[in-house]
């Protein structure tokens, strides 16, 4: 298997990984009039495909032991835990996506994703504790003032969102208590005496996401979380941009996971897990400076975001720091 062999290949792997988590959810921009239910079903796949293509490689090419070896000898349980991980996690991405949809990417991800740092960085290391605590805690800290400070500006805009963005918030928390779920569990996933590779968590974590849309996206077409109901016809009716868009999301989704699951097995899912999902500010700057979500800010609202960032990076740094100080 393809393994990072020192911090400085794991650090490049959580800064990979919060980059890539930053930046997929801009592939559905690309689609056109595309619903967010449909375009979800690429996603998933996307994510399936991505997950196993690299299994079939970096898992298998380089190497023993192989990813396959390593499920062989797997717990049971532990293969159960990785599935139902994925099903956490792409319920979750659904209700963030329409949050997004609702509310923009610069107030989104630091509420889904920021709320879930700080938690799931907790309950992560209590599993598995690698890592400094009090230079963990700190980051977390950090991280947390930052999604504050996102959630005052995105109120000092409130009064151009309307209704539908209060139940974009709600999906957007609602988000955050299902990927705080995950986290632990990959942790407990590829923790010692006899963890899961990588490759063989995300490719189960994967297949876990798929199922969640088998199960979640019929349901979701007869009553959708917003608009009216769709039929799976439709599906086929879709364009070659809008497959392509879905698909390109899922496969980015799932390079960021694998990247994650990588660095974890090497400094473990609490530092791991943190750096990586300190994705927001990769976000925020892309729904800032690219789409434009805060043209005309006033004064405040723009020293915010500022301090949002701010207060991201430096809690990005402490975070990498705490693998480094044990």
């Amino acid at each position: 298997m393809l393994l990072p062999g020192s911090f400085s290949a794991a650090l490049a792997a959580m800064v990979a990984a919060m980059v890539f988590w930053g930046s997929w959810t801009n592939t559905y921009r690309l689609t056109r009039k595309w619903r967010l239910e449909l375009f979800h079903c690429d996603y998933s796949i996307g994510v399936f495909l991505i997950a196993w293509m690299a299994a079939a490689t970096g898992g298998m090419l380089f190497g023993a032991p192989n990813f396959l070896d390593n499920l062989r000898g797997a717990n049971a349980g532990l293969m159960a835990i990785a599935v139902v991980a994925g099903v956490a996690v792409n319920c979750g991405n659904l209700l963030f996506m329409e949050g997004i949809a609702r509310v923009g990417m610069a107030v989104a991800f630091p509420i889904s994703v920021g709320l879930t740092l700080v938690v799931s960085t907790t309950l992560s290391y209590a599993i598995h504790p690698l890592g400094d605590p009090l230079l963990l805690a700190s980051g977390a800290a950090l991280v947390f003032c930052a999604v504050l400070a996102n959630a005052f500006a995105y109120r000092s805009m409130g009064s151009r969102k309307g209704a539908g963005s209060r139940g974009g918030l709600a999906m957007c928390f609602a988000a955050a208590a299902l990927f705080s779920i995950a986290g632990p569990l990959i942790a407990k996933v590829l923790a010692p005496p006899r963890p899961l590779s990588p490759y063989g968590a995300s490719a189960l974590y994967a297949t876990g996401c798929l199922i969640a849309a088998g199960f979640l996206l019929p349901y979701l077409l007869r009553r959708p979380i917003g608009g009216v109901p769709l039929s799976m016809k439709l599906y086929a009716a879709g364009t070659a941009r809008d497959h392509a868009a879905g698909l390109a999301g899922g496969a980015i989704w799932g390079v960021a996971a694998l990247c994650n699951m990588l660095a974890a097995g090497f400094a473990g899912m609490a530092v791991a897990g943190a750096v990586g999902q300190a994705s927001p500010l990769v976000a925020a700057i892309w729904g800032i400076a690219v789409w434009k979500e805060f043209r005309g800010a006033s004064a405040r609202t723009l020293f915010l975001l500022a301090l949002m960032i701010l207060l991201y990076s430096a809690g990005l740094v402490l975070l990498g720091r705490s693998f480094r100080s044990v």
